[in-house]
């Protein structure tokens, strides 16, 4: 059986599934070269198109049932590289940025029967928007790919990102019990659900929902906004900026004025609030209203701590109603790689799974629903490297159509790990493209900016070099598995229990004071943790036997790795976004295949 998955929304993403297991991810970023592209995934369709042949395709299956306008294939899309906003009647106008849309805003906020909104939103997406948008996807995918109206399916939302990570893991033939907790801004009028997944049924029981209005992913966006940042995508930079204040008394006004505007039910593991929170409109009056003089590090810190605590909360209360101690964390909010560290630490959790790249993207792989429910095995390699690749010949191909044996200097070698070690042991960055890329939002050193990072120079050589990177965000390493006990405190009391998602840059971990000298350049420079890439031989040879070449030449178990994109742009995936970045950026030195390519 072979299915198709796709979202379709902001951070664009298609999986291509045969037999129970996932061949290719991809992001239509990758093709359009804007970070985080919002719409329909149409190049990465007709892509996939080209590779495999449709016509034995037996299921699309979306991830996401109430549609909304940015969802759709129609004709007239405008890209902006965030959200995708549409021209036409009233309620296409109800869309972020309106008039109308800010006046639904204020009222919603000062008036205070927060159901009323609620309905009215709902009414609206369930009669006027979601026939529409389904209408159009149907009929894009009847006319341009033969598919018929009974392959095409939509799944709710936050039970996808629960199948994608019981899939990815392998949670289906788990020996225990498993609590999923999803939780992200909003999807099909919800933002936090709390599953439970039995493997001898094969099933995800639902016991728990709470609606978006009471969102806390929302409520961090509007922050971010609220911050001069992009919402939907800097949520991270209020994460690094929040480690910055670690006294109480600095944060303690932010924490409880947010205390008193979003509450967990801990019988019921059911969030509620004041009033709704939508997208980013209420969110920002609250802000004006109560933060307009707090200081901006103050109020990234007391956001973070009422994160943390929130869905800690959430997440014991869920272990006490349950007794399930095994627990896997699904949906963008659990991007959140500092609160992601205090989970792990608790001691009533014996062992967690967090879903790499957990955000939208992710949902894709809920077409392993589909072989659940027939009874057909799955099997996950638990590897993120589903993307563009491409063979020695033809890299050179490439090189030699677009002119780059003329414009630069290339050398092909028999061994390029060893090579780019070499050029790191001199403290030179050297940019890797190897491989299939990586799907998501992290670099795992196929598509990777490297450097030694036992000094700081390195990170504002990077900086300075590609990334202009904010000042207070730091970049993260890639360590041996063998290193982990000598650069991750409390290592051994944790391993067993983190293992499995430390591969994959989704968790925090507080520095040894070894690794404060040899990864000084790849850990937070204010509270010393790292996010890293613990790195396993079975996952990447060719990458493991880089970083035992490093180990042996340089002394050292782990180095810097960021992601080989300019800022603002995407991660890159094809050869042609590669080489737009090095001819665009401070590089002098880029890996591709066996090639070294130099200015």
């Amino acid at each position: 059986m072979k299915i198709i998955a796709i979202h379709p929304g902001h951070n664009a993403t298609i999986a291509y599934f045969d037999n129970g297991k996932c061949i290719n991810i991809f992001h239509e970023e990758k093709f359009s070269n804007i970070k985080n592209h919002a719409g329909f995934p149409h190049k990465s369709l007709d892509y996939l198109n080209n590779l495999y042949n449709f016509s034995e395709v037996d299921f699309i299956i979306f991830s996401i049932t109430d549609l909304l306008w940015m969802n759709s294939p129609f004709e007239g899309e405008k890209k902006n590289g965030e959200f995708t906003y549409y021209e036409g009647n009233i309620f296409e106008n109800l869309s972020r940025g309106s008039i109308l849309r800010k006046i639904w805003d204020f009222f919603e906020y000062y008036i205070p029967f927060k159901k009323i909104f609620f309905h009215i939103r709902n009414i609206i997406i369930k009669l006027f928007i979601t026939p529409k948008v389904k209408g159009k996807i149907i009929k894009y995918l009847r006319k341009k790919y033969k598919f018929n109206k009974d392959q095409i399916m939509f799944l709710d939302h936050h039970y996808s990102h629960a199948v994608s990570v019981s899939y990815f893991y392998n949670l289906m033939n788990y020996n225990k019990k498993v609590l999923i907790f999803s939780m992200d801004g909003a999807g099909d009028k919800k933002f936090a659900k709390v599953y439970i997944l039995n493997p001898e049924e094969k099933n995800l029981k639902l016991i728990s929902e709470s609606d978006f209005t009471a969102s806390i992913g929302l409520l961090y966006s509007g922050v971010t906004d609220f911050l001069g940042m992009k919402p939907n995508e800097h949520e991270y930079k209020v994460m690094g900026l929040a480690a910055y204040v670690n006294e109480e008394k600095y944060y303690k006004k932010v924490y409880d004025e947010f205390k008193k505007i979003i509450w967990l039910d801990n019988k019921t593991l059911k969030f509620h609030s004041k009033f709704n929170m939508n997208l980013t409109g209420t969110s920002n009056m609250f802000l004006k209203h109560k933060m307009l003089r707090v200081r901006f590090d103050n109020l990234s810190a007391g956001l973070q701590r009422f994160t943390e605590d929130m869905v800690i909360d959430w997440i014991l209360a869920a272990i006490k109603n349950t007794g399930i101690k095994t627990i896997a964390c699904t949906g963008g909010v659990f991007m959140n790689v500092k609160m992601n560290q205090k989970i792990q630490e608790l001691e009533q959790v014996e062992k967690v799974f967090f879903m790499p790249s957990c955000g939208d993207e992710s949902t894709v792989l809920n077409a392993a629903d589909i072989y659940y429910k027939n009874n057909i095995s799955t099997l996950s390699d638990e590897l993120m490297y589903k993307g563009h690749k491409y063979t020695n010949e033809e890299v050179e191909k490439f090189l030699t159509e677009k002119g780059y044996f003329k414009k630069y200097k290339i050398k092909e070698y028999n061994d390029i790990e060893k090579q780019i070690v070499l050029l790191l042991k001199d403290f030179n960055i050297v940019a890797r493209f190897k491989g299939a890329g990586e799907w998501g939002a992290r670099s795992l050193c196929n598509r990777a900016i490297l450097g030694n990072a036992s000094d700081l120079r390195t990170f504002y050589e990077v900086n300075d070099m590609i990334k202009m990177r904010d000042f207070w965000m730091p970049f993260a390493p890639t360590i041996l598995d063998t290193w982990a006990d000598k650069y991750i405190k409390n290592w051994n009391k944790l391993k067993d229990k983190i293992i499995e998602s430390t591969r994959y840059m989704i968790t925090a971990f507080d520095a040894t004071e070894l690794a404060t000298k040899h990864l000084r350049a790849a850990i937070h420079q204010k509270d010393k943790t790292l996010r890293p890439q613990i790195a396993f031989e079975k996952d990447n040879p060719e990458l493991y036997k880089l970083l035992k070449y490093y180990e042996e030449i340089i002394g050292m178990g782990g180095l810097l790795n960021t992601s080989l994109n300019i800022h603002g742009y995407p991660l890159v995936g094809t050869l042609e976004q590669a080489f737009f970045t090095f001819d665009n950026s401070g590089l002098i030195y880029m890996a591709v295949e066996n090639y070294l390519v130099e200015k």
